[in-house]
């Protein structure tokens, strides 16, 4: 599904762009309430924690990066 503003290019096979599609009506989304914040926030950071390969935390990373 496109959403409001963004554009795919149709191409032929054999590369040459044919249309441009923009969507001009906003996708209906839902609202989660402000209480399911806090429990897809733990979700998440247990699924960035599984699947953290380096030995160093992120902020040890980011420190690094910064010098």
């Amino acid at each position: 599904m496109v959403q409001l503003g963004e554009a795919i290019t149709l191409v032929s096979s054999d590369g040459t762009p044919l249309a441009v599609m923009v969507s001009v009506k906003p996708v209906p989304t839902e609202v989660k309430p402000v209480s399911d914040w806090g429990a897809r926030w733990d979700a998440l950071t247990q699924k960035v924690s599984q699947a953290w390969k380096s030995d160093k935390s992120a902020v040890e990373i980011l420190t690094e990066m910064r010098r």
